[in-house]
């Protein structure tokens, strides 16, 4: 069974009014990395953030302000988890898969359609 094992940092608690800053992710099968690291850095969508998530993440405000653009980087991750599938369902897997799956899920249909 393969697995994508995802972490991503924010720049805050939700997806409505925070950002995803940071979204990496590794294909695992069998307890084993089996594929290319995907990571990269995007700069917030909303004006609103929550200075305690940058103590968490190590980033600044005004780093991830320099980040690339989210309608630039979601194409590119689509892309990567298009490159894994195969005959075989692809698995979410991250340590509070609720949170970051929130992010990730939005920040596909936003910008990936």
């Amino acid at each position: 069974m393969k697995h994508i094992v995802v972490d991503i940092e924010t720049n805050g608690s939700n997806p409505y009014n925070r950002s995803m800053i940071s979204l990496g992710a590794v294909e695992v099968a069998d307890g084993v990395i089996t594929g290319e690291l995907f990571y990269d850095e995007m700069r917030p969508i909303w004006s609103g953030y929550e200075p305690e998530a940058y103590a968490v993440n190590g980033f600044t405000h005004e780093q991830a302000m320099t980040f690339e653009k989210p309608s630039l980087v979601m194409p590119k991750f689509l892309e990567w988890l298009k490159q894994l599938q195969t005959d075989k369902r692809l698995h979410f897997v991250s340590d509070n898969a609720g949170f970051d799956w929130m992010f990730v899920c939005c920040y596909l249909w936003h910008f990936c359609g």
